[in-house]
């Protein structure tokens, strides 16, 4: 019997131990570019500053939508700036790697204020969905 108690302890320390301490929950949305879905693409959450803990966190855009898992999904109560990004090629334009291959050419397609200039932001609540649509 006194073998037993070590080993219920252990168990309980493992089966008991909270993999989601900070409460993240998964984020998910759709992005559109001039009224059409976005492709494919990024978004990216950042903590605002001041927050703890600070955290960057981001998700896949495929055909306008994109879902975070609760892995890397973000902390209710907690503000995000949000930012996106996006290429896409130039026709009939190509850039020259150092060892000479040929590439298509890639341009931004994300206006600056929701991609490297972003200043919007969002606050997951808890207990609430966490949805976003955003019409870049």
């Amino acid at each position: 019997m006194k073998h037993l108690v070590p080993i219920v302890l252990l168990i309980c320390l493992v089966g008991c131990t909270n993999s989601n301490p900070q409460g993240r929950i998964s984020v998910s949305g759709e992005v559109t570019l001039n009224g059409q879905p976005l492709k494919d693409g990024n978004v990216e959450f950042a903590s605002v500053e001041g927050s703890v803990p600070m955290m960057m966190t981001g998700a896949k855009i495929t055909d306008g939508k994109f879902t975070t898992t609760v892995v890397n999904g973000l902390i209710p109560g907690q503000t995000y700036t949000v930012k996106f990004s996006a290429t896409e090629e130039v026709p009939g334009q190509f850039d020259t790697t150092p060892n000479g291959d040929k590439v298509p050419l890639k341009k931004d397609v994300i206006p600056l204020k929701w991609g490297s200039q972003s200043t919007e932001t969002i606050t997951c609540e808890k207990g609430k969905p966490a949805t976003f649509d955003f019409n870049l």
